[in-house]
């Protein structure tokens, strides 16, 4: 070996990228929660609105998952949160993404 190149070493660099999206742990909702968000959804699709959803669960004594009382702005996110936990698992969860491959370069070390 010539022992000017001694101390030199050639290197193929490349990048290479992969996105996932199913590394979170999926928690499926408790039965308690399960039934209170069909209630909701039920009174709310018979027209009730937020402010007396929230009544009729605080008149009945359901309290929320954390014992609180409703608040016309619970039963909302109740509604919204579901909505967007179901579509994070049906859209978003199952997506395949391509994997990414920078362009080869040679390094001289």
């Amino acid at each position: 070996m010539n022992s000017e190149y001694a101390g030199y070493r050639n290197y193929l660099c490349f990048t290479v990228t992969k996105q996932i999206n199913n590394l979170h742990h999926l928690q499926k909702y408790s039965d308690k929660q399960r039934q209170i968000h069909d209630l909701i959804t039920s009174l709310h699709s018979k027209g009730l609105g937020y402010r007396k959803i929230a009544q009729y669960l605080n008149e009945q004594d359901i309290k929320s998952e954390r014992g609180n009382v409703w608040k016309n702005t619970n039963v909302y996110s109740v509604l919204k949160r579901f909505k967007q936990r179901e579509s994070r698992i049906n859209d978003v969860r199952d997506m395949t993404y391509e994997v990414d491959v920078s362009k080869m370069r040679v390094e001289y070390l």
